[in-house]
């Protein structure tokens, strides 16, 4: 019985680390950050994604955001409205559409991440040198160590 409440108290911490990290690097930027016009947190997430790979599969990039492909389908199709990102039809899948990000897409993601950076690194001056190599180098253990785990 003891090992079950550690790994529930394990599993909780796993919650909050997630709800924290989104919470601390993701939605306390994205609040203050001037999106363009029409543009919210997701749409700038996918031009992230994108920014990070050449073309990606619908599904892909909806697996990145953690949401169902029907959630992810109007994100995508604002987007493409927009003209920030192309939807093309795999050649050697056609049941696939890829997207990838058009000139303006890929713009507005290089500012995103630019200011975001600027972001990151002001947040963690309250942390010694020290320190923000050790939370730099915890995150990157937890994410290798988590990626051993993906099926």
């Amino acid at each position: 019985m003891k090992k079950q409440h550690k790994l529930y108290k394990s599993v909780e911490g796993i919650f909050n680390l997630k709800h924290s990290l989104e919470h601390v690097f993701f939605r306390s930027f994205t609040n203050h950050y001037e999106h363009p016009e029409n543009l919210f947190h997701t749409h700038i997430l996918t031009l992230v994604i994108l920014s990070s790979h050449k073309i990606l599969p619908m599904s892909e990039v909806s697996r990145r955001l953690n949401l169902e492909k029907g959630s992810f389908t109007p994100v995508a199709a604002k987007l493409i409205k927009l003209g920030y990102i192309q939807k093309n039809q795999d050649e050697s899948d056609k049941r696939v559409y890829n997207l990838e990000l058009t000139d303006l897409g890929l713009e507005v993601a290089e500012d995103f991440k630019e200011k975001h950076l600027t972001y990151i690194n002001q947040l963690v001056t309250q942390f010694s040198e020290d320190e923000r190599q050790e939370y730099f180098e915890a995150i990157d253990k937890v994410y290798q160590m988590t990626k051993r785990l993906e099926i």
